[in-house]
């Protein structure tokens, strides 16, 4: 046996298994159960930046690694990021500033 892969029991997989769908239900039935509560308004503004901090999240580092290695921000990432950046201040849909840049950043990798 492989000293790196760890070697489970049955019972060991099942606890594993089971602990992992308690922890799934859990996290998905806790928004039925306080379906009934109202949350203040202060608590809808902050739930409502999760989308955009998660997209920050994700792109952030394809964004900055570029540019580090070539010391450049005419980079289809960057270009592409401060076409989002733009739509978001406008106003609109957070999928259309996805939409818009991705087909920005498409175009220019493409072409650049």
């Amino acid at each position: 046996m492989n000293a790196i892969v760890p070697h489970y029991q049955w019972f060991d997989l099942l606890i594993i298994l089971l602990g992992m769908a308690i922890v799934t239900y859990v996290a998905r039935a806790i928004p039925f159960l306080l379906a009934h509560f109202r949350l203040p308004r202060w608590t809808h503004e902050i739930l409502n930046q999760i989308p955009p901090s998660v997209m920050a999240g994700l792109v952030a580092i394809p964004v900055i690694e570029p540019t580090i290695v070539n010391h450049s921000i005419w980079q289809p990432e960057v270009i592409a990021v401060a076409v989002a950046f733009i739509i978001g201040l406008t106003g609109l849909h957070f999928l259309w500033g996805v939409l818009i840049s991705m087909t920005v950043y498409l175009v220019l990798r493409q072409y650049m």
